[in-house]
This record gives C-alpha cells, structure tokens and sequence, in this order.
C-alpha cells in the first residue's frame, strides 16, 4: 500500500509513519531476525502441468482446500511458517516424481493468477531453501 504523505494532515503524519515502522518491524519478526526472508521454492517435480495450486488452509475442511491461485515451478514466496495438515500424494501417472507429504508452509506472496496475501502451501510440491527449519504456525 502507498501512502502520498502530501495528502495526509501535517498532524496525521507521525502516526502514519509509526504505523508503518510497525508494520515493517512485524514483517521483520517473521525472518526470524535475519537481514533476508527464509523462501519457498515451488516444484513442479518434472509434472506436465508447471503450476503449482496454493491454498487457504492445510486442513480437510471444505474451506481449506479452496485453492488461492497457483505458482509456476521454480517461483518462490517468503515463507512463514510450517505446520502438519492434509496429505498430498504426487501424480507419477502425470509424469511427477512419485512423492508424498503432509507437511505444509505458510507462504506470503502473489501467485501467478492471485492476488498478494497468505496462502498455504504443500511440501510434496516444494521446499523452504537451503533446508531450513521453520517455526510453527
């Protein structure tokens, strides 16, 4: 979101500015205090289709497996968090290394055919760079 200072009140204006120090200083608390966001890697793991579906939630309800748009293999998102959730099973009949997890990550960023925000996604599709560990959603 931009803000155009020159149309907010002289009097607003700290507290335009504190808002978004603290917004930002929140997104710095989700790296763990590192200078860069841990990333998400998507992989489409040699499938036939390139895209790779994000979700609302991990779980089994109705609302969670709505998806929220789809990535292209090899984008990447800022990852957030992990969590155990529903079990996606890869398709070796669509030419996908055969492969399962119910591990899923919590990603901020903005599919190809989304909107930016929070979406989860599975680990049998990809993968936090470098290994790393992510806390708990």
């Amino acid at each position: 979101m931009l803000i155009n200072m020159n149309k907010v009140p002289k009097w607003a204006r700290a507290t335009v500015v504190t808002a978004v120090a603290s917004v930002a200083l929140a997104n710095a608390a989700c790296t763990k205090g590192s200078a860069e966001a841990e990333q998400f890697r998507f992989d489409a793991h040699g499938g036939r289709y390139p895209q790779i579906f994000v979700y609302v939630g991990p779980g089994e309800s109705q609302s969670d497996m709505q998806d929220e748009g789809y990535y292209i293999d090899g984008d990447t998102a800022q990852a957030i968090c992990q969590q155990l959730g529903r079990t996606v099973t890869r398709h070796a009949d669509q030419g996908e290394t055969p492969g399962h997890s119910d591990e899923w990550v919590k990603v901020l960023g903005t599919p190809a055919d989304g909107t930016y925000g929070y979406q989860f996604a599975t680990e049998a599709y990809g993968g936090v760079v470098g290994g790393h560990t992510l806390k708990s959603c």
